[in-house]
């Protein structure tokens, strides 16, 4: 004769409420998205729907600001230049071994 406590006993009833509940979450997620009546849309479907209940908005680009003064005081910077190194990426940064101290 197999002795159980009354905790253990608790945890049996609630692991078999919890197995329940997970097999009927189960049951009716697999009736809700596989074995419902109809047939689920199409890809072209979805997207001819969805492009026809979309407007797509006017964009109007307002020019008058560059006539603006501040604008036009505005100064380009100078061009930046590289020498030949720093511009292939041949440049030599850090330290041959970074672990050694200085």
């Amino acid at each position: 004769m197999v002795f159980t406590s009354p905790q253990e006993k608790k945890k049996q009833q609630m692991m078999i409420v919890v197995i329940i509940v997970m097999i009927i979450g189960i049951v009716f997620t697999l009736w809700w998205g596989y074995f419902r009546r109809g047939t689920p849309p199409t890809f072209s479907d979805m997207v001819n729907n969805y492009s026809l209940s979309v407007s797509t908005p006017e964009i109007k680009l307002n020019f008058d600001i560059l006539s603006d003064p501040r604008v036009q005081k505005l100064q380009s910077y100078q061009e930046i230049t590289f020498s030949e190194e720093e511009a292939t990426g041949t440049v030599k940064i850090g330290r041959n071994n970074p672990f050694i101290p200085f």
